[in-house]
């Protein structure tokens, strides 16, 4: 999707859209966050972050928290496809998947995509980080 046409469609529909929201989040260098509409997702709250500590990696920066999401239609590669178009966009941009209560199935899932389990929460839940080695 072209940034100009994003913008247009973000305007006429008085919400914000992930891309123009991270393009303007990254550009301001601070922390900022949004619920946001992506194609696909039901419910989509992110936060820009400028550096974060995660647990045996020491500080991380940027990165982009999917704090919370809900995809329309489960199984069907909604979250891999935002990030392989995350990666492919922003590729110096790590990836912070929180508090992910379905370990066994999402967070699997995370794990095959390339991200890794960090900062886990006893059996609650499972955070998930992906960056460049």
């Amino acid at each position: 999707m072209t940034q100009i046409f994003a913008q247009e469609q973000e305007e006429a529909s008085g919400e914000r859209l992930l891309w123009p929201w991270l393009e303007e989040a990254c550009g301001r260098g601070r922390m900022d966050r949004a619920w946001v509409k992506h194609p696909g997702f039901r419910a989509l709250y992110v936060r820009y972050i400028p550096e974060r500590h995660v647990v045996g990696y020491g500080r991380i920066a940027p990165v982009l928290d999917l704090a919370s999401m809900e995809v329309e239609s489960p199984r069907r590669g909604t979250l891999r496809c935002l990030v392989g178009d995350l990666r492919e966009a922003y590729p110096s941009l790590a990836l912070y998947v929180e508090s992910v209560s379905d370990v066994k199935g999402l967070g699997r899932g995370l794990v095959r995509m390339g991200f890794r389990e960090v900062n886990r929460i006893g059996d609650i839940s499972a955070n998930y980080l992906w960056r460049l080695p």
